[in-house]
């Protein structure tokens, strides 16, 4: 059975909404090189993925390990691969849209924008960034960022500051826990990456993303593996195996990398 390593992009190989570092792509081609596959397993859309990691991709199929490099944008339930001669395939499933019907998906919309104007009048008077691109649909789930998805390095930092001191994330989740129970609606929502919430379908978590690699051994690194967190129930269903590592960020990765392919390695007695 082939191994493969998943990652989570912000936070994990990238800082959060910036471009990976050589220094994670040479770790990131050394596994390839050793014969295991991997998987890029983000909330994100493809379009920040080729922001953040573009350079990776190309080399990668640059070099001939397109077929052993997975993306999987939106939790995973979408699949993006290479075939041996590099060429980009896709499969996405149903959208959350659909999922839901017109009607629920229109009421969450209708509750998200409430909520964001709630919090815009404190935000501004506290000097907090109100950036633009608030709501995000992304086919499988709905992204909301109450500091906008257009804040640049600077504002995210000072919104995540903000948050760890007055626990604004943890409120609203809670907040939209009590809706979601009130309208019996069959979504979740998670903390996303930094500075938003993942809202998407029940079982659309990343633990989807297992469901493309059925005869692999899959192992797992993420950054945010704690309750509330968007990498936790991946996390959990790999930790009872012993292949899931929570890091605290690229550099810690490269570390826990290095561990698991001397795991992996035909020298050690535990490969």
């Amino acid at each position: 059975m082939k191994n493969i390593i998943l990652f989570d992009m912000d936070g994990t190989l990238t800082e959060p909404r910036q471009r990976i570092e050589p220094q994670t792509i040479n770790q990131i081609l050394e596994i390839l090189e050793q014969g295991h596959d991997v998987g890029i397993v983000t909330g994100s859309p493809e379009e920040y993925v080729n922001q953040q990691i573009g350079d990776l991709i190309e080399l990668v199929v640059e070099v001939g390990h397109g077929s052993n490099f997975h993306i999987l944008p939106c939790n995973g339930t979408e699949y993006i691969f290479y075939d041996d001669v590099g060429e980009r395939n896709e499969i996405v499933p149903d959208n959350m849209e659909s999922t839901m019907g017109p009607r629920g998906f229109t009421e969450l919309m209708a509750a998200l924008s409430n909520l964001q104007a709630e919090v815009s009048g404190p935000f501004w008077r506290q000097n907090l960034p109100l950036t633009g691109n608030f709501i995000q649909y992304r086919g499988s789930m709905i992204n909301w960022c109450p500091i906008g998805r257009n804040a640049n390095a600077d504002q995210r930092a000072r919104f995540v500051e903000y948050d760890k001191e007055s626990g604004f994330r943890e409120q609203y989740k809670e907040f939209i826990e009590l809706w979601i129970n009130w309208k019996e609606s069959p979504i979740t929502v998670a903390l996303g990456g930094s500075t938003s919430f993942d809202i998407y379908p029940i079982g659309w978590d990343k633990t989807y993303c297992l469901t493309w690699f059925g005869d692999y051994t899959c192992w797992f690194i993420g950054d945010k593996c704690k309750e509330g967190g968007n990498d936790k129930q991946l996390y959990d269903v790999l930790s009872n195996s012993g292949r899931a590592y929570e890091t605290t960020g690229p550099e810690d990765t490269i570390a826990i990398i290095r561990g698991i392919l001397k795991t992996l390695s035909p020298d050690s007695s535990a490969g």
